[in-house]
């Protein structure tokens, strides 16, 4: 037992690992000049896949003691089962700064494959260091 309690890191140490993780990961986003057009690409890919966006709301959050802004969005989304499925895959792919917070079906109840999707994204984007 004393030689697990051994290997385990000090808090000071584990701070310090955790701080360089995040560091590493804000430097790995994309910059945040660039979400217009990932916001565009998004509606290009709504398109490509055949849904419609019916609505979107977005607002911005700074990340407390990052260098990340987090862009997040809530949308509602129209189309038929497969394209609503194709869609989110293509999202998934295509933006690798993007999570997906919730995802909310409602399937019609006439028996048709219309699907209404409610879904809530955030995109992770790396601010400028101060000059």
């Amino acid at each position: 037992m004393a030689m697990q309690l051994a290997s385990i890191p000090a808090p000071a140490e584990a701070r310090a690992e955790s701080r360089n993780a995040a560091t590493e990961f804000a430097a790995a986003l994309p910059a945040f000049d660039a979400y217009p057009d990932q916001l565009r690409e998004l509606n290009t890919l709504a398109g490509k896949n055949d849904v419609v966006v019916a609505r979107v709301e977005y607002r911005y959050e700074p990340l407390a003691t990052l260098p990340i802004k987090r862009l997040v969005i809530r949308m509602n989304v129209n189309g038929q089962d497969l394209q609503q499925r194709r869609f989110l895959r293509a999202i998934l792919n295509a933006f690798p700064n993007l999570s997906v917070t919730r995802l909310v079906y409602t399937k019609s109840t006439d028996g048709s494959s219309k699907v209404d999707q409610t879904l809530d994204i955030h995109l992770y984007y790396r601010l400028k260091a101060p000059s």
